[in-house]
């Protein structure tokens, strides 16, 4: 398995300034998100596969964006 990309932190830290702390359940926030995203909230499985242009935003037991990963 090979190393990341090395823009990832960048991506992540744009999304987070973006994000962080938005309600994710709103119709306009999700309209901005890159096709290739998923929603992690707390306790949700999610698989383990590394896709490198795929979204991850982690929310909250509110649904709000706590942080961004790539992956």
């Amino acid at each position: 398995m090979s190393a990341p990309p090395s823009d990832i932190p960048q991506k992540n830290k744009a999304w987070e300034e973006k994000l962080k702390g938005k309600d994710m359940g709103s119709a306009d926030i999700k309209q901005q998100l890159p096709q290739k995203h998923r929603i992690v909230g707390p306790n949700t499985m999610v698989t383990r596969d590394f896709v490198e242009d795929r979204l991850n935003v982690h929310v909250d037991a509110e649904g709000k964006c706590t942080h961004c990963t790539h992956g």
